[in-house]
């Protein structure tokens, strides 16, 4: 099996699993070299979880994310029963030693999601998601949140149907590159048919929106949901990234979104790239086409 396996995302790592064209001994055999001396799990250990993997698969018992490699930082709250719902789905865990460095190992490819206390580290690198009661989630794309939300999820729901209230600042974030990528993301949310306000448009809302689109240095409180992806690089080379916040309980309207501007922002733009064979780097925002930014009524609301 090529050893890019272990750079894939978990999405094509477990079609892979399931269609039979690899198996968690391979997965593991290609991601086990990257994880480094830090891992408290011995790689024999390892080894024998993937063993058990392709034995329940093989017996038609494997569960819905049976052979992905996970990794689980030390000192995670209510770890035990994190590791114990990984296990049940068919996750190989990773027993990350205390200060392991989740980003790394998702970068490095040795796991194909890592369950952190702290995101902040991932802003701008991999996506993150921080549910509102539970640890942060990092994944190496968009599309794989969705398959790993279950295991902090106190019970599963389907995300909500129709437009969602959507805020975003136009003028307050002092950085220009990131109020434009702030911009664009609104302005791609509207065509979807959500309603976008303007929040820095000067008027008083009776009720706070369903999702805020804003920069990753604006921290929401602990009581909300967040959601970071990278969006692309600045001028200068510094990480570009959006925030959506969302009140508890919206954690798949927020992967909903951020898949719709990973699919129509950044990978059209990161593939452009790849086809003309550009210096390899974060895929930037599409040029700032003012026209199409979002221009709100007198109301701030924009349609």
């Amino acid at each position: 099996m090529p050893q890019d396996l272990c750079d894939r995302s978990a999405t094509e790592q477990l079609k892979l699993l399931l269609t039979g064209e690899s198996t968690a001994s391979d997965l593991i055999s290609a991601c086990a070299g990257r994880i480094g001396p830090a891992s408290a799990t011995s790689a024999g250990g390892l080894f024998e979880a993937a063993r058990r993997a392709d034995n329940r698969r093989a017996a038609g018992e494997a569960g819905p994310l049976g052979g992905l490699p996970v990794a689980f930082a030390a000192d995670l709250p209510g770890r035990a029963g994190l590791v114990a719902a990984a296990e049940a789905a068919g996750v190989v865990v990773v027993d990350s030693a205390a200060g392991e460095d989740g980003v790394r190992l998702l970068v490095a490819g040795a796991v194909s999601a890592a369950f952190v206390r702290d995101t902040s580290a991932a802003d701008g690198v991999v996506p993150a998601l921080r549910p509102a009661h539970g640890p942060g989630l990092l994944t190496r794309a968009v599309e794989d949140l969705a398959l790993f939300l279950p295991i902090v999820e106190s019970e599963g729901s389907p995300a909500r149907a129709g437009s969602l209230d959507i805020g975003a600042h136009s003028d307050s974030i002092a950085d220009l590159e990131f109020r434009d990528a702030v911009a664009d993301v609104a302005a791609l949310l509207s065509l979807h048919g959500h309603v976008i306000r303007d929040l820095d448009a000067g008027r008083s809302w009776r009720r706070g929106p369903d999702v805020l689109v804003s920069v990753p240095e604006e921290s929401p409180q602990w009581t909300e949901s967040a959601l970071v992806i990278p969006v692309g690089a600045t001028g200068d080379g510094r990480a570009l990234a959006v925030r959506f916040t969302a009140r508890p309980g919206l954690d798949r309207e927020l992967i909903g979104l951020a898949r719709l501007v990973d699919a129509d922002l950044v990978r059209p733009v990161r593939a452009t790239l790849s086809s003309c064979q550009a210096p390899l780097r974060a895929a930037p925002i599409p040029a700032r086409r003012r026209a199409r930014r979002y221009r709100p009524d007198r109301s701030g609301r924009v349609w």
